[in-house]
């Protein structure tokens, strides 16, 4: 069955629209030189960054604690909230080996 000239630009439009994003999330990527980039190159950047944002967390992290007072129930949902983030890296992680 011939797809209507509706269907096509809907096709299109999904196509462009994923495009976009993916575009989009590329732009947002420090270091990234987009689609022809080598992909060592690519892994070094994504490792880079990653560090970058865990570096300047503890930091701020441990900062904000010296100053800060913490009650219990405060200090639960950070905890909290830190082993959530970890266990979405962990997850992460397992998607990359599990790929292969």
């Amino acid at each position: 069955m011939a797809l209507t000239n509706a269907e096509k630009q809907a096709r299109w439009r999904a196509r462009r629209n994923a495009l976009a994003k993916e575009a989009e999330a590329m732009r947002q990527t420090r270091g990234r030189r987009g689609r022809r980039a080598r992909p060592a190159d690519d892994v070094n950047a994504f490792i880079s960054e990653l560090y970058d944002f865990q570096s300047d967390y503890s930091r701020r992290l441990a900062a904000w604690r010296r100053l800060a007072r913490f009650s219990d129930e405060d200090r639960d949902h950070l905890v909290g909230a830190l082993h959530t983030t970890a266990n979405e890296l962990t997850l992460m992680a397992q998607e990359f080996t599990s790929e292969d």
